[in-house]
Order: structure tokens, then C-alpha cells, then sequence
């Protein structure tokens, strides 16, 4: 047999060789293929979820102003006034974000006529926001990232809070008429708050039938029922970052806020879902995070 009618050991090596990179090569590609479709597949169930959630909203600050003090209500009538804290405008969101330091630093919603009415005693409320912490508070402590409270540390005590302790977990409270006591609370689990990375938090809360929900980044915390006692609502601020009534450095936010909205209903887990996606989307669009880490994220929703 002539040299040229059959492969040499060598040529058989090359072969094998190429067709090796050849397939390596396509597996690479049908991955990314495979990502790409997994993304789009995700953001496709983001937009079809979008129905019930406007008709329900009352009020969203999406924090986006370039300077100043005030804080746009898109949505209603109920605009703001920012204390000591700084509009940026890159790596946030949606837009521009609100960065806060702590001491003496958030933002007055104030208590307009549509406010008080959504957080009357026996009806039902939502709130979320987006947060981005970049420390946590002292051991005792807590920083507040929502607060309607009546005065400080003096009974009436503070009414609705969710606030962030040192053990870096989230912890949501509504108290009733002498603060003495919860009518319900909620946290989620210690070391659930990752500093220096976005959170979607919302809350969801019906006195009217004993329900309390948290939702961190898509997912339901464990829920808990109502008890002990009447909720007032008094007419006092709305505030995020802090309790506008204490000014101490462990009671404000340090880090990034976005996107606050306000709902009339206790807003179900498919909507809630709908808001972390949509941010979710922005988040890798603008390449704040990876593929990997943006399906990462979905999986972990669609298991819960």
C-alpha cells in the first residue's frame, strides 16, 4: 500500500485533533445560543405579566431627578423632599438612583390625602423598592429603608417600618395604636442582604385578613398572620432611609435606593415577580451583571 492510500498515524492525530476544536467550538456557541434564549425567554415572561399592577398604583418616586431636593411622584400627587442625600446617575436601576449616607439622610413623602387613606387601619397596602446597601448597622442597631412612624421612641411608638439589621437580614413590622406590641412582623433570613449588590424588597400587608408578605429579590419569605391589637394611622410622614423624627447615624441607610412604589392592594407573588424581572432586565442590559449571575437569579425565583 502507497503512502498516499491511507492516513498515517500522524494524520489520524490531526484529524481527530481538528474535529475536537470543531465540536468544542459548536458546544460554545449552542451555550450562548442557549443563554441568549433563556434571556429572552425570561424578559418575553416579564412583559406578559404586565396587567393589574398600574391599576393599583398610587404613588411611585422612581428617584431619577439629575440634582436638587425633590422627589417626583410620577405616578400621583405626592412629591417628596430629599435631606441630605445625592442623585447619581450611573449604575442603578432605572436612570439615575438616590444614594444615601446615613446621618441625617432621606427622603419626606410627606402624608397627602391618597397616603393616609392607603395605610388606614383595615385596609390593604403594598410597597417596594429597590436597595443597594453598602454597609450595616452597628450591633443593636438597625437602618431604615421604609418608616411612617408617630414620634420616636415614645409611645405611640413607630407604626410601619422595614428596616435592616446588623446580622444582615431584613426585618418588617406594623405595630399597633400604643407600640407596645406587633400586630404582625416578618424578617427574612440572616445574612439575606448582600452589601454592595442590588435587592428588590416588597412588602404586602391586609390587617383585614391577618396577612403579612415578604418578598426579597422574586421570592416569598416564610408568612406570617396578624395579632395583638388595632392599627392607627396616624399622620405622619412617609419616609425612606430613616425616621425623620431620629437623626442618629444608626438609624439611616447608607447606599443606594431606587424606584419606590406604592399600591392600594395586597399586590399577589406573580406581580411582584413581574417588578423584579423588569429590574432584573435592566440590570443585565446595562452590564451590571452577567448572564450567568442574571439566570442564576431567575432560577432561584422559578424554585420558589
Amino acid at each position: 500500500m502507497s503512502l498516499r492510500q491511507a492516513f498515517t498515524l500522524i494524520e489520524l492525530l490531526v484529524v481527530i485533533a481538528v474535529i475536537g476544536i470543531l465540536s468544542g467550538l459548536i458546544v460554545i456557541s449552542m451555550n450562548g445560543v442557549t443563554n441568549k434564549a433563556n434571556i429572552a425567554k425570561s424578559q418575553v415572561f416579564s412583559n406578559s405579566l404586565k396587567n393589574a399592577l398600574l391599576a393599583n398604583l398610587i404613588s411611585e418616586w422612581k428617584l431619577d431627578e439629575i440634582s436638587g431636593i425633590s422627589a417626583t411622584d410620577s405616578w400621583g400627587t405626592n412629591t417628596g423632599t430629599v435631606i441630605g442625600g445625592t442623585f447619581i446617575s450611573s449604575d442603578c436601576i432605572y436612570g439615575s438612583c438616590l444614594s444615601l449616607t446615613g446621618s441625617s439622610s432621606y427622603v419626606d413623602l410627606g402624608n397627602n390625602t391618597s397616603l393616609l387613606s392607603v395605610f388606614d387601619s383595615g385596609k390593604s397596602f403594598t410597597y417596594s423598592i429597590w436597595f443597594y446597601p453598602t454597609s450595616l448597622p452597628p450591633s443593636s442597631y438597625w437602618d431604615w429603608i421604609v418608616c411612617k412612624a408617630y414620634t420616636s421612641h415614645v409611645s405611640p411608638y413607630y407604626q410601619i417600618q422595614t428596616l435592616i439589621r446588623p446580622t444582615a437580614y431584613i426585618e418588617s413590622n406594623v405595630f399597633n395604636n400604643t407600640g407596645s406590641t406587633y400586630i404582625t412582623g416578618i424578617s427574612s433570613p440572616t445574612g439575606s442582604v448582600i452589601l454592595n449588590t442590588w435587592h428588590y424588597l416588597a412588602i404586602s400587608v391586609d390587617l383585614a385578613s391577618s396577612k403579612h408578605r415578604m418578598y426579597l429579590n422574586g421570592s416569598l419569605i416564610s408568612p406570617t398572620i396578624a395579632t395583638n391589637g388595632t392599627y392607627i394611622n396616624y399622620t405622619t410622614p412617609l419616609a425612606l432611609g430613616n425616621n425623620k423624627n431620629i437623626y442618629t447615624s444608626s438609624y439611616g441607610f447608607n447606599g443606594k435606593l431606587d424606584d419606590f412604589r406604592v399600591f392600594d392592594s395586597f399586590i399577589p407573588l406573580s406581580q411582584i415577580k413581574e417588578q423584579y424581572f423588569a429590574g432584573l432586565n435592566n440590570l443585565f442590559l446595562t452590564k451590571q451583571i452577567t448572564s450567568v449571575e442574571y439566570l442564576q437569579r431567575v432560577d432561584s425565583v422559578a424554585q420558589n
